[in-house]
């Protein structure tokens, strides 16, 4: 069995490896070298598994700093995408690629707001495990999410808005309810009106996104 020891100015590391070829102890003393060198010292690897960091991470720090719903999605997107899958792996073996493949299959398979909080709570696990020390970069930051099938998109883009004729008809309409309405409701049908033009020339904002209901 070979021994190798490495020197430095603080202290001394002495290392065996359970090997009899001279190759495999001097590659591994490389190894050591390196991480020193990387990190400042020689860290123990960790065993646990990402649920297992998942976990401790709520029970530390998660549910005292997120908001109720946001453990909510948390927990459903754990039991529902990653414990079963990506979470069952030691959490110092995830790396770029194991997480590419995670996403791109939940891409395909299930859809974009699903890979979507899948990230957030695999990116605040991972955070997690860096302040702890049990991994030692980030495999998520090169990570991107590429939709497949975006049905939101489509669905957006086979909208269609309403003529000008169209809308004619529809504000005529509410403007003739009021010759047989009740009393007062005549300036109720004006203010709808009203409204409805600034709706079909001005456009409307929802979460973000602006909607037009009349042709540009």
């Amino acid at each position: 069995m070979y021994i190798f020891r490495l020197t430095f100015i603080c202290h001394s590391v002495i290392g065996k490896v359970g090997s009899k070829q001279k190759k495999e102890a001097l590659e591994h003393e490389g190894y050591i070298r390196n991480e020193i060198k990387m990190n400042g010292t020689l860290y123990k690897e960790c065993e646990k598994t990402l649920n297992e960091v998942y976990y401790e991470y709520m029970e530390y720090e998660g549910k005292q700093v997120r908001g109720y719903n946001t453990i909510i999605y948390y927990e459903n997107t754990m039991k529902n995408h990653i414990e079963n899958s990506i979470g069952r792996m030691k959490v110092r073996f995830i790396k770029y690629k194991q997480l590419q493949d995670y996403f791109n299959d939940l891409e395909k398979n299930k859809s974009h707001p699903t890979a979507v909080n899948a990230k957030k709570v695999i990116s605040a696990t991972i955070q997690y495990a860096l302040r702890c020390q049990y991994i030692y970069d980030n495999p998520l930051i090169n990570v991107k999410l590429i939709p497949v099938n975006d049905e939101s998109k489509e669905k957006e883009e086979k909208k269609e808005t309403i003529t000008d004729e169209e809308f004619i008809n529809l504000v005529n309409g509410v403007l003739s309810k009021s010759k047989y309405s009740c009393k007062g409701s005549e300036f109720n049908n004006k203010a709808y009106v009203v409204a409805m033009y600034i709706s079909h020339y001005c456009g409307l904002r929802i979460g973000g996104r602006s909607i037009c209901f009349g042709k540009a």
